[in-house]
């Protein structure tokens, strides 16, 4: 197997780091980055800018650059999980975009989305969603873009965490719950033998300088210097110190927290999964650090408590590493593992849930062409080059004739202007009398054609015969007329058009075998039918021989119409006539 390089960078709440992995039958790590934010709790908007910064260094200081894969922090994304029926990978993608709709705070169409299964139990399958705001992913992209790299993946963290405890040896079959503890939120993810779910809490290392702030009445920057310094277990608490004692209350509140959380997403666990339980808990990222926050998490959950080992999973050019780095592994590099690991498999780059926008992916397909088509530009231009000097010979000719052609040319525009002078009141009177000419013979058409109404209604009922469109009815049929456009050019358009608006109703039938589906079933088996008769309305309509085309069409199965519970559609088509045929 070749060796692949690969360039993946973490964009955290706190810190960004960058991993370049060499994957070839085993997976290698060559070389670690990784850069802090200031210490500050940022938001959404205050977090761009210092992102665009920071990664702006790392790329400069390690020389960094070129195609990456990005991991996005739990605090940009959204994430459901929904159950759908098990069906082929075509009809899934719509189901779930179905589905999504319905859940999501904001409109699928609004928000760039992918999904993977993450149980599958023969009958039902459980899908994981993750959604950003495509000006979100715009943003990102940008900046990226600006600091040297062509981005071609954007992979939410959670999802990479599974792979990662997937990948560690003696959990195959085991339930395991793993949490990675970031700055803003708290990644969990419990795997079991059939698959896995994914919670994610919104607390990590800030959420205890938050406390911190609140209880000595400081500032965020200085109480995170605080935690670093006492709560990490490197200097000794004086319980004596007033506010050495509230820096022990703030980390017992944030312990309690947590703890708190975390049972609550296992209770939820249990009973989705039938009382399942984990048999272990493995824990990573820096948030973890703090002291005590194992002893509370065995105790609470009456569970043993381990570190994740990375070491398990890839291995390391150790000369590459400073000692300071080295200690800063074990804890920033679940992700990067897990993606590095999954893209050992055969097609892991393809099914890995990908959040970049398709039409970036599209300009970066584009841009990695721009060097051989340079090329053969660069080839093409040369070509010509022996019979260069010959054409600057003949050109020098080819000039001192255009020379006197322009003169000639310039005798005959002063002569072309005055005719054209001549024949402007000529022009106008055709153009006119070739405008009555179209009117009256419009005039005569419609006369000679009273009847082309009664016709076109005697074709309606054709098109809702029973063998036709069974079950069809039509409610109302208004004539109206189609006015000409602002603009239109008055000596050349016909006169105004005719149109029609036929509002329906029409009856959806299933196959008897539906009775016996569930209710889900049903629902797609009504869509189903549902499309075959608006198609089936839809090419009648268009079909009859006065019909210009189909202005409009909508079919309501809510609202006018009741798909679901009385199983009929209300329609509306807006027609444009030629009332003459």
């Amino acid at each position: 197997m070749a060796k692949k390089r690969e360039l993946i960078i973490n964009l955290g709440s706190a810190h960004i780091s960058a991993s370049v992995f060499t994957i070839a039958e085993n997976i290698t790590l060559q070389g670690f980055y990784y850069q802090e934010f200031n210490p500050e709790n940022l938001t959404e908007n205050e977090w761009l800018p210092e992102l665009e910064k920071t990664l702006g260094e790392l790329a400069k200081k390690n020389r960094l650059s070129g195609v990456a894969k990005f991991v996005l922090p739990g605090s940009l994304v959204l994430s459901k999980t929904i159950r759908i029926p098990k069906v082929d990978l075509s009809k899934k993608r719509k189901i779930v975009e179905y589905e999504l709709s319905q859940k999501l705070p904001f409109p699928i169409k609004d928000l760039t989305w992918d999904f993977t299964v993450i149980d599958d139990d023969g009958i039902e399958e459980e899908i994981l969603s993750f959604a950003i705001k495509p000006d979100l992913a715009h943003k990102l992209s940008k900046i990226i873009f600006s600091c040297g790299f062509t981005p071609t993946h954007f992979i939410p963290a959670a999802i990479l965490d599974h792979e990662a405890i997937k990948a560690t040896p003696n959990t195959e079959n085991q339930e395991c719950l793993f949490l990675n503890m970031g700055a803003k939120s708290t990644n969990i993810i419990f795997k079991n033998p059939t698959g896995f779910l994914v919670r994610t809490i919104n607390l990590g290392g800030n959420s205890l300088t938050e406390i911190i702030s609140e209880q000595l009445a400081t500032s965020f920057k200085k109480s995170e210097k605080l935690k670093l310094e006492y709560l990490s277990g490197d200097e000794a608490l004086n319980q004596e110190d007033a506010n050495e004692l509230k820096l022990l209350n703030s980390r017992q509140v944030f312990l309690n927290k947590f703890a708190q959380e975390l049972s609550r997403a296992i209770v939820t666990y249990k009973r989705l999964k039938k009382g399942r339980t984990p048999q272990s808990i493995y824990v990573t990222g820096r948030g973890i650090r703090t002291q005590g926050l194992l002893n509370t998490l065995s105790t609470s959950q009456r569970l043993p408590v381990q570190y994740f080992n990375p070491y398990d999973l890839i291995s390391l050019e150790v000369d590459n590493f400073q000692q300071e780095i080295l200690a800063e592994l074990p804890y920033l590099t679940s992700e990067a593992a897990g993606l590095a690991y999954k893209l050992l498999e055969k097609d892991g780059e393809e099914t890995i849930v990908n959040l970049l926008p398709k039409k970036k992916i599209r300009e970066i397909e584009s841009k990695k062409k721009l060097p051989w088509l340079a090329l053969s530009c660069l080839f093409l231009s040369i070509l010509p080059l022996p019979w260069l000097l010959k054409i600057n010979k003949d050109l020098s000719n080819i000039n001192s004739q255009i020379l006197k052609q322009s003169s000639e040319i310039n005798k005959i525009k002063k002569s072309l202007a005055l005719n054209q002078k001549n024949n402007a009141e000529l022009l106008d009177l055709q153009k006119i009398n070739n405008y009555s000419s179209n009117y009256l013979e419009n005039i005569c058409k419609t006369t000679s054609n009273t009847s082309s109404i009664q016709d076109f209604l005697n074709g309606l009922q054709f098109i809702i015969e029973e063998d036709v469109n069974e079950n069809t009815w039509i409610d109302s049929v208004n004539f109206y007329q189609i006015k000409n456009q602002p603009g239109t050019n008055y000596l050349n358009s016909p006169l105004n058009s005719q149109g029609a608006k036929i509002t329906g109703r029409y009856i959806v039938k299933t196959e008897n075998t539906a009775y016996n589906l569930s209710d889900d079933q049903k629902k797609l088996a009504l869509i189903d039918s549902n499309g075959r008769k608006q198609e089936s309305l839809t090419n009648s309509f268009s079909g009859h021989k006065q019909v210009i085309k189909v202005l409009n069409k909508v079919f309501s199965t809510e609202g006018k119409g009741d798909l679901y519970n009385r199983q009929f559609t209300h329609f509306e088509f807006d027609l444009e006539l030629d009332l003459l045929k």
